[in-house]
């Protein structure tokens, strides 16, 4: 299934041109994102386009199976960059679960109390609390299994 119109010709996805935007720190100044910081075009799609192309998206993700399947689509498709820092704000959600400070947090993984401030308040958002309660089935599951396989193992070397 293409998602993109017959009149895109492979030369034409491969080959526009991507305006890089301006990163604003403050009024009058302006400087250019770092390489490796995602650019966007200034040249708006049709939404209902959009929509399509955000939907085929999601079904890629929705359809990776495995870490190995994830891994090999994260390093293909973002920055080294961009998946460290997907992966320390899932960090820093995790530590603000446990109740870790900002302090700590800040000194662990190298970020700033503004970002531990932005993922804080982004934790009650539906892709922060599937993640969390995601990562916490996941630990569960391996401190059972680690029980289970002491507990079993124990009475299978027995007999």
């Amino acid at each position: 299934m293409s998602i993109l119109p017959n009149e895109f010709t492979s030369r034409e996805r491969n080959y526009k041109e991507i305006r890089i935007l301006t990163v604003r720190n403050s009024p009058g100044n302006v400087q250019s994102p770092p390489q490796d910081m995602a650019k966007r075009s200034s040249q708006q799609l049709e939404k209902t386009f959009e929509e399509q192309l955000h939907r085929s998206l999601f079904q890629v993700l929705a359809d990776l199976s495995n870490t190995h399947d994830a891994e090999g689509f994260s390093s293909s498709f973002f920055t080294s960059t961009e998946v460290s820092i997907f992966a320390r704000r899932l960090a820093i959600a995790v530590l603000l679960e446990q109740g870790k400070s900002y302090e700590g947090i800040r000194s662990l993984l190298r970020v700033s109390t503004a970002t531990i401030s932005s993922v804080a308040e982004q934790m009650k958002t539906p892709g922060f609390v599937l993640a969390l309660r995601k990562l916490k089935v996941e630990s569960w599951a391996e401190k059972w299994s680690e029980k289970l396989l002491r507990i079993f193992g124990k009475k299978i070397k027995e007999e």
